[in-house]
């Protein structure tokens, strides 16, 4: 590992909240040279007092000179099952409902394993070393959590609406 990652390794792990749990993944499918951190806690109290809960992996691919911060949305599984027999229209307001925001907040993602049989939502931002600091980290991870957000709340609403029509 070169001087350069290590030292930006080092330093996203001093940004972490410390409140957070933090543990290297190791996965016999990475590299080993890849270094992926699994974040996981409680966000601290907002203004009503109410926290929740955050997940997150970091991962820096040897191969590459970024990082990627990422997040998964988990559909209940009968969601997920009652998601399959929908008619097509339904699953593109779904995903388009789910797609717009994530993109305009500048995200990656991906439907796993995939549109037709959800189990989860992978949402992702890269993040190059070029011009690299604290605020690209910061706002990288807003954007990924503001997108988890934004997914449960468009996932509520889809639910409702379903509901409502049935």
């Amino acid at each position: 590992m070169n001087d350069d990652r290590a030292t930006i390794i080092a330093k996203v792990r001093g940004w972490i909240n410390p409140k957070l749990q933090i543990e290297d993944v190791s996965n016999p499918d990475l590299s080993p040279n890849d270094v992926v951190i699994h974040v996981k806690g409680k966000t601290d109290a907002d203004y009503f007092g109410y926290q929740s809960d955050v997940q997150y992996f970091i991962a820096f691919p040897s191969d590459s000179d970024s990082l990627s911060i990422s997040t998964y949305f988990y559909f209940e599984q009968s969601d997920a099952t009652g998601f399959t027999v929908l008619p097509h229209e339904y699953k593109t307001i779904f995903a388009n409902e789910m797609k717009i925001p994530l993109l305009t907040l500048g995200l990656w993602y991906m439907w796993i394993p995939d549109l037709k049989n959800i189990k989860s939502l992978q949402m992702q931002k890269v993040i190059w070393f070029d011009g690299f600091s604290k605020n690209t980290f910061n706002d990288g991870l807003s954007r990924v959590l503001n997108g988890y957000e934004i997914v449960s709340a468009k996932y509520e609403q889809f639910r409702d609406s379903i509901h409502k029509q049935k």
